[in-house]
């Protein structure tokens, strides 16, 4: 669960909500769009600026980032390096192969 921002009203009780992220700037797009080609080889067209939103809006939020210039910054800095890996997670789709062995791909073919 991503973490709440917890905050006092007037009458001095406590309420939570999830912090709130703004979606990436053009420039900011623009620095994960660099970072993704460089270190994943992956190619993203400006459609992809959604994707990245969706998917990585929940690292900041874990992390306490309110923009993506902070998160790329925070990913940038030496001791913040393994924190990428939630990164790369996030913005590639795993994919396994459902019939990767011959009887596999067999059986489930004669099932269609």
């Amino acid at each position: 669960m991503p973490d709440m921002l917890i905050t006092k009203s007037p009458n001095n009780t406590a309420t939570a909500k999830l912090m709130s992220v703004t979606e990436p700037t053009e420039d900011e797009f623009n620095l994960f769009r660099k970072l993704v080609q460089k270190e994943l080889g992956f190619e993203w067209g400006d459609d992809k600026k959604y994707l990245l939103y969706s998917r990585v809006q929940r690292r900041l939020q874990k992390n306490k980032l309110q923009t993506f210039q902070n998160y790329y910054d925070f990913i940038e800095r030496e001791e913040n390096k393994s924190e990428r890996q939630y990164l790369y997670n996030s913005v590639t789709t795993n994919k396994s192969g459902f019939c990767s062995e011959k009887q596999h791909f067999y059986k489930s073919s004669r099932s269609c």
